[in-house]
């Protein structure tokens, strides 16, 4: 997702362009600016352990894009209250619930065509009387690719009869990425009997499982998951799991933001200089009243600027998202005190 996002603010533009790419995905940013992604184009893909790199084609997408541009990629912490970063995953979150979405080719996408005759009779096998059974044995015994295939037709055909053996499927198997897509079909198919496992794979040791396990409790819509998320929220360190939990409580109404009282009240400082200018005239600023003193807080603030025009961008996004940090002070569902 995070990398897609990349790609396609990149192809959006029609000429050459200097470009500044902010996103709060460490993979995406660590992986192009450390150059990793660029060292494993050159060794065909390959991890230093000569395992295959993942997303090798919306990698390969994405350098291409950026040489031809000449593009900086920065880092911003999801879910911290930076007003842009709060925006995108408002327009994430929402085009994600709308109903028939195109499927998302590089984790649904067909696994080869040779594999779709043989997962549509699958699917189809459905329909008769003793479907469950040809199912259940042909879907646990199959191969992974057949698997893949056989899961996103059963979701496309939003046949319930499947979330059963799904289910059996996503504790019996080894391989992360089957486990992961069962994860996301349960929820796709909004099979509430998945929450135990899904809960308990919050805690799994493959991030694909975690991100999609969390996605899935978000569709399935139960308030009682809100402790479990919060949970797994305090003790997630990637981002695109992070996300994807934040993405969930937001579903199910519930902040996904909500931090300690002492996080917002350092927020809601404004920003430090060592410069003494700068620090006399936020002090003066700090003590009028916007709108009753406006005057005198335009001409400090121009003050401000002539002297350090860097600092003066970084104090007004300070003095733009105030209000908003002042808000969520005294918004429970917010902020936490214990």
């Amino acid at each position: 997702m995070e990398l897609t996002a990349a790609i396609k603010g990149l192809e959006a533009l029609k000429e050459q362009c200097e470009v500044q790419l902010h996103s709060d995905s460490k993979y995406v940013v660590d992986g192009y600016s450390n150059g990793w992604a660029a060292r494993w184009r050159a060794n065909e893909w390959r991890l230093s352990n000569n395992e295959l790199a993942a997303n090798s084609d919306l990698w390969s997408r994405l350098l291409d894009l950026c040489e031809s541009h000449d593009v900086t990629l920065h880092w911003v912490q999801g879910h911290s209250g930076n007003p842009d970063n709060e925006r995108c995953d408002q327009l994430a979150t929402g085009a994600a619930t709308q109903p028939n979405l195109p499927p998302d080719e590089p984790y649904e996408g067909a696994m080869g065509e040779e594999l779709a005759p043989r997962a549509t009779t699958l699917v189809n096998h459905s329909s008769q009387s003793t479907a469950a059974h040809n199912v259940r044995d042909s879907l646990l015994s199959a191969g992974v690719g057949l698997k893949r295939q056989t899961i996103f037709r059963a979701v496309e055909e939003k046949d319930t009869k499947f979330a059963p053996t799904l289910l059996e499927l996503m504790k019996s198997e080894g391989d992360p990425g089957i486990k992961s897509r069962c994860a996301w079909a349960l929820g796709r198919l909004n099979y509430r009997e998945a929450e135990p496992s899904l809960i308990i794979a919050l805690k799994d040791s493959s991030v694909e499982v975690r991100k999609w396990s969390a996605w899935a409790l978000g569709e399935i819509g139960s308030a009682r998951t809100e402790a479990h998320l919060r949970g797994a929220l305090d003790r997630e360190e990637v981002e695109a799991v992070r996300s994807s939990i934040g993405g969930a409580l937001k579903k199910l109404n519930f902040e996904p933001t909500r931090v300690h009282v002492s996080q917002l009240t350092k927020a809601l400082q404004p920003p430090k200089t060592t410069d003494s200018t700068l620090s006399i005239l936020i002090d003066k600023l700090e003590q009028l009243d916007s709108i009753a003193d406006a005057d005198e807080v335009i001409r400090l603030r121009t003050a401000m600027k002539e002297h350090d025009p860097s600092f003066f961008k970084t104090y007004m996004d300070w003095v733009k998202r105030k209000p908003a940090i002042a808000a969520a002070l005294k918004d429970d569902r917010q902020v936490f005190h214990t």
